[in-house]
Protein backbone atom coordinates (compact mmCIF):
# COMPACT_ATOMS: atom_id res chain seq x y z
CA UNK A 1 0.00 0.00 0.00
CA UNK A 2 2.85 2.42 0.79
CA UNK A 3 4.40 1.73 -2.60
CA UNK A 4 1.02 2.55 -4.30
CA UNK A 5 0.69 5.90 -2.46
CA UNK A 6 4.21 6.94 -3.47
CA UNK A 7 3.49 6.20 -7.15
CA UNK A 8 0.18 8.04 -7.06
CA UNK A 9 1.81 11.02 -5.43
CA UNK A 10 4.54 11.20 -8.08
CA UNK A 11 1.93 10.96 -10.86
CA UNK A 12 -0.08 13.77 -9.32
CA UNK A 13 2.99 15.98 -8.98
CA UNK A 14 3.89 15.34 -12.60
CA UNK A 15 0.35 16.21 -13.69
CA UNK A 16 0.39 19.38 -11.64
CA UNK A 17 3.76 20.34 -13.08
CA UNK A 18 2.36 19.97 -16.60
CA UNK A 19 -0.59 22.21 -15.70
CA UNK A 20 1.72 24.93 -14.39
CA UNK A 21 1.79 24.11 -10.65
CA UNK A 22 5.28 22.83 -9.87
CA UNK A 23 4.65 23.00 -6.12
CA UNK A 24 1.19 21.47 -6.04
CA UNK A 25 -2.30 22.86 -6.69
CA UNK A 26 -3.02 26.06 -4.79
CA UNK A 27 -5.69 26.11 -2.17
CA UNK A 28 -8.76 28.35 -2.39
CA UNK A 29 -7.14 30.67 0.12
CA UNK A 30 -3.92 31.17 -1.76
CA UNK A 31 -5.20 31.22 -5.34
CA UNK A 32 -6.13 34.93 -5.14
CA UNK A 33 -2.85 35.86 -3.45
CA UNK A 34 -0.67 33.91 -5.89
CA UNK A 35 -2.17 34.34 -9.39
CA UNK A 36 -0.60 32.63 -12.36
CA UNK A 37 2.18 34.47 -14.01
CA UNK A 38 1.03 36.51 -17.03
CA UNK A 39 2.48 35.84 -20.42
CA UNK A 40 3.36 38.47 -22.95
CA UNK A 41 3.31 36.27 -26.07
CA UNK A 42 1.42 33.19 -27.34
CA UNK A 43 4.56 31.08 -26.93
CA UNK A 44 4.21 31.18 -23.11
CA UNK A 45 0.62 29.91 -23.01
CA UNK A 46 -0.27 26.33 -22.21
CA UNK A 47 -3.30 24.13 -21.79
CA UNK A 48 -6.66 25.87 -21.45
CA UNK A 49 -5.05 29.32 -21.71
CA UNK A 50 -3.74 28.48 -25.16
CA UNK A 51 -7.14 27.21 -26.27
CA UNK A 52 -8.82 30.38 -24.96
CA UNK A 53 -6.22 32.54 -26.70
CA UNK A 54 -6.77 30.75 -30.02
CA UNK A 55 -10.53 31.17 -29.76
CA UNK A 56 -10.20 34.89 -29.05
CA UNK A 57 -7.84 35.28 -32.01
CA UNK A 58 -10.36 33.57 -34.26
CA UNK A 59 -13.10 35.95 -33.22
CA UNK A 60 -10.93 39.06 -33.39
CA UNK A 61 -9.69 38.09 -36.83
CA UNK A 62 -13.18 38.86 -38.14
CA UNK A 63 -12.73 42.51 -37.14
CA UNK A 64 -9.16 42.72 -38.40
CA UNK A 65 -7.46 42.59 -34.97
CA UNK A 66 -4.10 40.88 -35.27
CA UNK A 67 -2.92 38.27 -32.82
CA UNK A 68 0.77 38.30 -33.56
CA UNK A 69 0.67 35.81 -36.44
CA UNK A 70 1.70 36.57 -40.03
CA UNK A 71 -1.02 37.81 -42.45
CA UNK A 72 -2.44 35.39 -44.97
CA UNK A 73 -0.76 35.65 -48.35
CA UNK A 74 -2.99 36.81 -51.23
CA UNK A 75 -3.80 34.03 -53.68
CA UNK A 76 -3.45 34.97 -57.35
CA UNK A 77 -5.99 33.40 -59.71
CA UNK A 78 -4.49 31.04 -62.25
CA UNK A 79 -4.13 32.59 -65.68
CA UNK A 80 -6.78 31.59 -68.20
CA UNK A 81 -5.51 28.91 -70.61
CA UNK A 82 -4.55 30.07 -74.09
CA UNK A 83 -7.52 28.20 -75.57
CA UNK A 84 -9.94 30.16 -73.36
CA UNK A 85 -8.63 33.40 -74.85
CA UNK A 86 -10.70 32.52 -77.92
CA UNK A 87 -13.89 32.63 -75.85
CA UNK A 88 -16.09 35.46 -74.67
CA UNK A 89 -18.08 34.57 -71.55
CA UNK A 90 -21.25 36.06 -70.12
CA UNK A 91 -21.42 35.74 -66.33
CA UNK A 92 -25.00 35.01 -65.30
CA UNK A 93 -26.36 34.81 -61.76
CA UNK A 94 -28.43 31.64 -61.57
CA UNK A 95 -29.58 32.28 -58.00
CA UNK A 96 -32.17 34.91 -57.01
CA UNK A 97 -30.34 38.09 -56.10
CA UNK A 98 -29.57 38.54 -52.42
CA UNK A 99 -26.74 40.85 -51.28
CA UNK A 100 -24.42 37.88 -50.81
CA UNK A 101 -25.35 36.36 -54.17
CA UNK A 102 -24.78 39.66 -55.97
CA UNK A 103 -21.47 40.24 -54.19
CA UNK A 104 -20.26 36.69 -54.95
CA UNK A 105 -21.16 37.00 -58.64
CA UNK A 106 -19.37 40.35 -58.95
CA UNK A 107 -16.34 38.98 -57.10
CA UNK A 108 -16.21 36.06 -59.55
CA UNK A 109 -16.44 38.47 -62.46
CA UNK A 110 -13.50 40.51 -61.10
CA UNK A 111 -11.42 37.40 -60.46
CA UNK A 112 -12.08 36.14 -64.00
CA UNK A 113 -10.97 39.44 -65.51
CA UNK A 114 -7.82 39.38 -63.37
CA UNK A 115 -7.09 35.88 -64.68
CA UNK A 116 -7.34 37.08 -68.28
CA UNK A 117 -10.82 35.89 -69.22
CA UNK A 118 -12.76 37.97 -71.76
CA UNK A 119 -16.26 38.84 -70.53
CA UNK A 120 -19.21 40.39 -72.30
CA UNK A 121 -21.05 43.33 -70.84
CA UNK A 122 -24.16 41.30 -70.13
CA UNK A 123 -26.07 38.25 -71.33
CA UNK A 124 -27.54 40.15 -74.29
CA UNK A 125 -24.12 41.11 -75.64
CA UNK A 126 -22.42 38.70 -78.09
CA UNK A 127 -20.68 35.82 -76.31
CA UNK A 128 -19.56 32.24 -76.92
CA UNK A 129 -20.49 30.62 -73.59
CA UNK A 130 -22.00 31.42 -70.22
CA UNK A 131 -20.65 31.04 -66.70
CA UNK A 132 -23.72 30.50 -64.53
CA UNK A 133 -23.26 31.03 -60.79
CA UNK A 134 -25.21 29.17 -58.10
CA UNK A 135 -24.71 30.58 -54.60
CA UNK A 136 -25.91 29.21 -51.28
CA UNK A 137 -25.28 31.11 -48.03
CA UNK A 138 -25.85 29.64 -44.56
CA UNK A 139 -25.67 31.87 -41.50
CA UNK A 140 -22.93 30.78 -39.10
CA UNK A 141 -23.81 30.44 -35.40
CA UNK A 142 -21.05 31.80 -33.15
CA UNK A 143 -20.38 31.60 -29.40
CA UNK A 144 -19.25 35.20 -29.51
CA UNK A 145 -20.99 38.26 -30.91
CA UNK A 146 -18.64 40.85 -32.35
CA UNK A 147 -19.98 44.37 -32.69
CA UNK A 148 -18.49 47.07 -34.88
CA UNK A 149 -19.85 50.58 -34.40
CA UNK A 150 -22.69 49.13 -32.40
CA UNK A 151 -23.68 46.65 -35.10
CA UNK A 152 -23.35 42.90 -34.88
CA UNK A 153 -21.54 41.15 -37.72
CA UNK A 154 -23.36 38.48 -39.67
CA UNK A 155 -21.21 35.63 -40.86
CA UNK A 156 -22.29 33.28 -43.61
CA UNK A 157 -20.74 30.13 -44.96
CA UNK A 158 -20.98 30.49 -48.72
CA UNK A 159 -20.79 27.84 -51.43
CA UNK A 160 -20.41 29.16 -54.98
CA UNK A 161 -20.61 26.96 -58.06
CA UNK A 162 -19.50 28.29 -61.45
CA UNK A 163 -20.91 26.26 -64.36
CA UNK A 164 -19.69 26.79 -67.92
CA UNK A 165 -22.56 26.30 -70.37
CA UNK A 166 -22.91 26.61 -74.12
CA UNK A 167 -26.27 26.47 -75.87
CA UNK A 168 -27.84 24.90 -72.79
CA UNK A 169 -25.19 22.19 -72.49
CA UNK A 170 -23.04 21.92 -69.36
CA UNK A 171 -19.34 21.95 -70.26
CA UNK A 172 -17.74 21.89 -66.79
CA UNK A 173 -18.04 23.46 -63.36
CA UNK A 174 -15.91 24.44 -60.38
CA UNK A 175 -16.67 25.67 -56.88
CA UNK A 176 -15.44 27.82 -54.02
CA UNK A 177 -16.30 27.71 -50.30
CA UNK A 178 -15.61 30.63 -48.00
CA UNK A 179 -16.87 32.68 -45.08
CA UNK A 180 -18.53 36.02 -45.73
CA UNK A 181 -19.04 38.79 -43.19
CA UNK A 182 -22.00 41.12 -43.73
CA UNK A 183 -22.45 39.86 -47.31
CA UNK A 184 -19.00 41.06 -48.31
CA UNK A 185 -17.18 38.93 -50.87
CA UNK A 186 -13.79 39.64 -52.43
CA UNK A 187 -12.19 38.16 -55.56
CA UNK A 188 -9.80 36.30 -53.23
CA UNK A 189 -12.75 34.35 -51.83
CA UNK A 190 -13.63 32.84 -55.22
CA UNK A 191 -10.13 32.15 -56.53
CA UNK A 192 -10.57 28.38 -56.22
CA UNK A 193 -13.55 28.54 -58.61
CA UNK A 194 -11.51 30.51 -61.15
CA UNK A 195 -8.56 28.13 -60.80
CA UNK A 196 -10.88 25.19 -61.40
CA UNK A 197 -12.01 26.68 -64.70
CA UNK A 198 -8.45 27.59 -65.70
CA UNK A 199 -7.37 24.00 -65.15
CA UNK A 200 -10.36 22.45 -66.89
CA UNK A 201 -9.50 20.39 -69.95
CA UNK A 202 -13.14 20.59 -71.04
CA UNK A 203 -13.04 24.39 -71.07
CA UNK A 204 -9.77 24.27 -73.01
CA UNK A 205 -11.34 21.86 -75.51
CA UNK A 206 -14.32 24.18 -75.86
CA UNK A 207 -11.92 27.02 -76.67
CA UNK A 208 -10.25 24.91 -79.36
CA UNK A 209 -13.59 23.98 -80.87
CA UNK A 210 -14.76 27.59 -80.96
CA UNK A 211 -11.45 28.59 -82.53
CA UNK A 212 -11.79 25.92 -85.20
CA UNK A 213 -15.37 27.00 -85.89
CA UNK A 214 -14.29 30.64 -86.09
CA UNK A 215 -11.45 29.77 -88.45
CA UNK A 216 -13.84 27.71 -90.56
CA UNK A 217 -16.32 30.59 -90.76
CA UNK A 218 -13.54 33.03 -91.62
CA UNK A 219 -12.26 30.67 -94.32
CA UNK A 220 -15.74 30.26 -95.77
CA UNK A 221 -16.25 34.02 -95.66
CA UNK A 222 -12.92 34.60 -97.38
CA UNK A 223 -13.74 32.04 -100.06
CA UNK A 224 -17.12 33.68 -100.62
CA UNK A 225 -15.51 37.11 -100.92
CA UNK A 226 -12.91 35.77 -103.34
CA UNK A 227 -15.61 34.13 -105.48
CA UNK A 228 -17.63 37.35 -105.50
CA UNK A 229 -14.52 39.29 -106.50
CA UNK A 230 -13.77 36.81 -109.27
CA UNK A 231 -17.32 37.11 -110.60
CA UNK A 232 -17.05 40.89 -110.51
CA UNK A 233 -13.70 40.76 -112.32
CA UNK A 234 -15.11 38.38 -114.92
CA UNK A 235 -18.12 40.63 -115.46
CA UNK A 236 -15.87 43.67 -115.81
CA UNK A 237 -13.65 41.85 -118.30
CA UNK A 238 -16.68 40.72 -120.27
CA UNK A 239 -18.03 44.24 -120.37
CA UNK A 240 -14.62 45.52 -121.47
CA UNK A 241 -14.46 42.95 -124.26
CA UNK A 242 -17.87 44.05 -125.51
CA UNK A 243 -16.80 47.70 -125.46
CA UNK A 244 -13.54 46.81 -127.21
CA UNK A 245 -15.33 44.98 -130.00
CA UNK A 246 -17.67 47.93 -130.45
CA UNK A 247 -14.74 50.37 -130.70
CA UNK A 248 -12.91 48.01 -133.07
CA UNK A 249 -15.85 47.90 -135.42
CA UNK A 250 -16.08 51.68 -135.34
CA UNK A 251 -12.37 51.99 -136.11
CA UNK A 252 -12.89 50.74 -139.71
CA UNK A 253 -9.34 49.48 -139.77
CA UNK A 254 -9.76 47.90 -143.18
CA UNK A 255 -10.05 51.41 -144.64
CA UNK A 256 -6.77 52.32 -142.99
CA UNK A 257 -4.89 49.97 -145.33
CA UNK A 258 -5.83 52.24 -148.29
CA UNK A 259 -6.52 55.64 -146.74
CA UNK A 260 -7.95 58.39 -148.92
CA UNK A 261 -7.40 61.09 -146.32
CA UNK A 262 -5.12 61.84 -143.42
CA UNK A 263 -7.97 60.85 -141.07
CA UNK A 264 -8.24 57.43 -142.68
CA UNK A 265 -6.26 55.74 -139.87
CA UNK A 266 -7.56 57.78 -136.90
CA UNK A 267 -9.81 54.87 -135.83
CA UNK A 268 -6.83 52.47 -135.63
CA UNK A 269 -4.79 54.98 -133.65
CA UNK A 270 -7.67 55.58 -131.20
CA UNK A 271 -8.11 51.83 -130.70
CA UNK A 272 -4.42 51.29 -129.93
CA UNK A 273 -4.38 54.19 -127.44
CA UNK A 274 -7.42 52.86 -125.55
CA UNK A 275 -6.57 49.14 -125.73
CA UNK A 276 -2.77 48.74 -125.74
CA UNK A 277 -3.23 45.06 -124.82
CA UNK A 278 -6.42 44.53 -126.78
CA UNK A 279 -7.37 41.53 -128.86
CA UNK A 280 -6.87 43.38 -132.19
CA UNK A 281 -3.62 45.19 -131.45
CA UNK A 282 -1.58 43.26 -134.02
CA UNK A 283 -4.15 43.83 -136.74
CA UNK A 284 -4.33 47.55 -136.00
CA UNK A 285 -0.56 47.89 -136.02
CA UNK A 286 -0.33 45.99 -139.31
CA UNK A 287 -2.88 48.34 -140.89
CA UNK A 288 -0.94 51.40 -139.80
CA UNK A 289 2.28 49.90 -141.11
CA UNK A 290 0.71 49.17 -144.48
CA UNK A 291 -0.77 52.68 -144.69
CA UNK A 292 2.50 54.51 -144.01
CA UNK A 293 3.47 55.18 -147.71
CA UNK A 294 -0.02 56.47 -148.55
CA UNK A 295 -0.21 58.53 -145.38
CA UNK A 296 3.14 60.11 -146.26
CA UNK A 297 1.88 60.95 -149.80
CA UNK A 298 -1.37 62.34 -148.43
CA UNK A 299 0.59 64.50 -146.00
CA UNK A 300 2.61 66.00 -148.91
CA UNK A 301 -0.67 66.54 -150.77
CA UNK A 302 -2.02 68.47 -147.80
CA UNK A 303 1.16 70.50 -147.32
CA UNK A 304 1.18 71.54 -151.02
CA UNK A 305 -2.43 72.59 -150.92
CA UNK A 306 -1.81 74.76 -147.86
CA UNK A 307 0.84 76.81 -149.73
CA UNK A 308 -1.07 76.96 -153.04
CA UNK A 309 -2.49 80.44 -152.32
CA UNK A 310 -6.05 79.26 -152.34
CA UNK A 311 -7.40 82.41 -150.62
CA UNK A 312 -5.79 84.76 -153.22
CA UNK A 313 -7.12 82.66 -156.07
CA UNK A 314 -10.63 82.85 -154.63
CA UNK A 315 -10.40 86.65 -154.39
CA UNK A 316 -8.65 87.80 -157.59
CA UNK A 317 -9.52 85.05 -160.07
CA UNK A 318 -6.37 85.77 -162.14
CA UNK A 319 -3.91 83.32 -163.60
CA UNK A 320 -1.10 84.78 -161.52
CA UNK A 321 -3.14 84.54 -158.30
CA UNK A 322 -4.09 80.95 -159.10
CA UNK A 323 -0.66 79.72 -160.22
CA UNK A 324 -0.20 77.80 -156.99
CA UNK A 325 -3.49 75.99 -157.57
CA UNK A 326 -2.38 75.03 -161.08
CA UNK A 327 0.91 73.68 -159.62
CA UNK A 328 -1.05 71.59 -157.08
CA UNK A 329 -3.06 69.93 -159.89
CA UNK A 330 0.16 69.24 -161.79
CA UNK A 331 1.76 67.48 -158.77
CA UNK A 332 -1.33 65.72 -157.52
CA UNK A 333 -3.66 65.04 -160.44
CA UNK A 334 -5.69 62.76 -158.19
CA UNK A 335 -5.13 64.78 -155.01
CA UNK A 336 -7.46 65.17 -152.11
CA UNK A 337 -8.37 68.75 -153.15
CA UNK A 338 -8.63 68.16 -156.94
CA UNK A 339 -12.32 69.05 -157.23
CA UNK A 340 -11.88 72.31 -155.35
CA UNK A 341 -8.76 73.23 -157.34
CA UNK A 342 -10.48 72.66 -160.71
CA UNK A 343 -13.43 74.74 -159.63
CA UNK A 344 -11.17 77.68 -158.80
CA UNK A 345 -9.37 77.48 -162.15
CA UNK A 346 -12.65 77.51 -164.06
CA UNK A 347 -13.30 80.97 -162.63
CA UNK A 348 -9.95 82.38 -163.84
CA UNK A 349 -10.37 85.18 -166.45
Amino acid sequence: MAHWSSSARRGREASEARDGYPHGAPSSRTSAAKPRSRTTSPEGLKGDDMRRYSLVCFVLAGVAVGCGGPPLAAVTPATAPAEAANLTFAVVAGTPGSPTVIAATEALRSALVSAGYKLSGDQRAPHDAEIVTQVTATTEQSLFTVQVNGRSDTKERVHLTATVMMRGQVIDQSAADFLSTNSQVTPQDVVSAVNGLSGSQKVAQLGRQVREQTDSREHAKQEKEEQAKKRADDDAKKKLRVEEETDWNRARVTGCRLPTSLAGCDGARTYLAKYPDGAHVEEAQASLKAAEPLIEKLQKDENTWKVAGVDGCKTEHTRDACSGVELYITKFPAGMHLDEAQGLLRRVQ
